[in-house]
């Protein structure tokens, strides 16, 4: 459904004005992104099954500038909230589960444009963003808190609708992941975890549109 409104914004009808994304101009508005996805893992042999369906909701403003034609620097802040809901089924036990989680994300971003008409630009962009937030489950008593670093680079594209407005999509992730939680509400029992990955992802679950004014 996201890819279909992706391409689908490309042909809305727009006013004949010719867009140009010069040097000082600037750029400032929100992406957001809701998606869901599911994950099964069964062994007949061991009688188990896990059920897992996770919702995510992002909200991210931000702010751009033009350091040269088709060039731009910026910055962004954003709030991420993650509900997943487990279901566990073994021979012995029939567990559900739920963790919500909300996290706050601060990102710098460069972005390299190439038109492909005087409306539609395809971009590249790096970035590196940091994310900190509190998980909390169903299962144990203490919270989590929940940190990742993200540096990598997204390709993205924009429409202008006309020379003050552009709807834009970005999606996928080519890059270095860290992620790590920790136990924060007794010290005694505090445990601590952590992951680094390289990724490439090119799902929809990494699709993300957004309206943006340029001035």
């Amino acid at each position: 459904m996201k890819y279909i409104l992706s391409i689908a914004f490309i042909f809305i009808t727009a006013l004949s004005v010719h867009a140009q994304l010069q040097k000082g101009l600037k750029q400032i508005g929100s992406s957001i992104s809701l998606s869901s996805r599911n994950y099964t893992n069964e062994n007949e042999i061991d009688n188990y099954h896990y059920d897992n369906d996770n919702f995510t909701f992002e909200l991210s403003p931000r702010f751009a500038f033009f350091l040269k034609d088709n060039l731009s620097l910026g910055l962004e802040v954003g709030y991420t909230r993650e509900v997943s809901k487990g279901h566990r089924v073994t021979d012995i036990y029939d567990i559900e589960s739920k963790i919500i989680t909300n996290s706050f994300d601060f990102s710098v971003f460069s972005r390299f444009h190439k038109s492909i008409t005087d409306k539609f630009y395809v971009f590249l962009q790096p970035f590196a963003s940091a994310s900190f937030g509190k998980a909390h489950s169903d299962e144990y008593t203490d919270n989590q808190q929940v940190r990742s670093l993200d540096i990598g680079m997204s390709p993205g594209l924009l429409y202008m609708i006309n020379k003050n407005f552009g709807l834009e999509s970005t999606f996928g992730f080519i890059g270095y992941n860290h992620y790590s939680t920790k136990a924060v509400d007794n010290p005694r029992t505090a445990t601590e975890t952590s992951r680094n990955n390289i990724v490439l992802d090119l799902s929809n679950y990494t699709l993300e549109l957004g309206l943006y004014y340029y001035f």
